[in-house]
């Protein structure tokens, strides 16, 4: 069942185009992360993590989420625990 964030409609436009384009697995890297788990920002933020989430078990494609806050990185694993397609890392993407 897909999940119903709030970019619901684009992440099904996204995730139809990947799935018509792609036979094989892939490797998604998600900058920044969920920072916060209440149900209004699941509505605002997007929420990727738990849309690549669903796309990375259709397909057993990887999704690796980036994140300097460690807050963030902690909520997010909170909704999409760490897992063989979902990994983690605690880095800064500018530097």
């Amino acid at each position: 069942m897909k999940p119903k964030t709030g970019r619901n409609e684009s992440f099904t436009r996204v995730i139809d185009i990947l799935e018509s384009n792609y036979s094989e697995p892939i490797v998604i890297v998600e900058t920044g992360c969920i920072g916060n788990t209440t149900e209004e920002s699941k509505m605002g933020d997007g929420w990727s993590t738990v849309n690549w989430e669903y796309y990375a078990k259709k397909t057993n494609s990887h999704v690796y989420v980036v994140d300097i806050d460690e807050n963030h990185l902690k909520k997010a694993k909170e909704v999409v625990p760490p897992s063989d397609l979902v990994q983690y890392t605690k880095d800064d993407l500018i530097s």
